[in-house]
């Protein structure tokens, strides 16, 4: 037979094979911060990859512009109507060849717009005459220059701007 333990060894047999209760809760509570500063380290590195896909996105339509401008477009450029044109054989279809109309809508799927960009309409085109003042909204408006911009998560009340390069 085994001799009897007395209380005060019962109990640190006890400790030292198991946690307390308050050693459980901070391990429960450090755990907990540190889930939080993974979770809020995810999201900015989420917003910042958004923001850098309308920055290409921009560039892109930008250069399909350009390359318009010196093609097929004759030195002008579209007005908001004719860039938001992209049905078939639309005026997107016919004059900015090799471009994939789909750069013209934003993450929530709008299409490009001329109000200022936001969360709810992230891209904005604004045609100007040569004088700078903003272009016409119809179709065979003759266009000197543009403005686009991108609406950014991270920089909310600064957006992503892009000049045209003849104006």
């Amino acid at each position: 037979m085994l001799p009897r333990q007395s209380n005060k060894s019962r109990r640190l047999f006890a400790a030292a094979n198991g946690f307390a209760f308050i050693e459980l809760i901070i391990g429960i509570v450090v755990v907990g911060i540190l889930v939080a500063l993974a979770l809020n380290s995810y999201g900015e590195v989420q917003a910042k990859s958004r923001d850098t896909r309308r920055q290409a996105a921009i560039d892109t339509i930008a250069a399909a512009l350009e390359a318009c401008y010196n093609g097929p477009c004759k030195h002008t450029y579209p007005s908001l109507l004719q860039l938001q044109d992209d049905s078939s054989g639309g005026w997107v279809q016919t004059n900015l060849t090799h471009f994939a109309s789909s750069t013209l809508y934003d993450s929530k799927l709008n299409k490009i717009q001329g109000d200022a960009p936001d969360v709810n309409g992230e891209y904005q085109y604004q045609p100007l005459k040569a004088n700078g003042q903003q272009c016409p909204i119809g179709m065979n408006q003759v266009c000197a220059g543009y403005i686009l911009r991108a609406w950014q998560e991270q920089r909310p009340d600064s957006s992503y701007t892009k000049r045209s390069l003849n104006n």
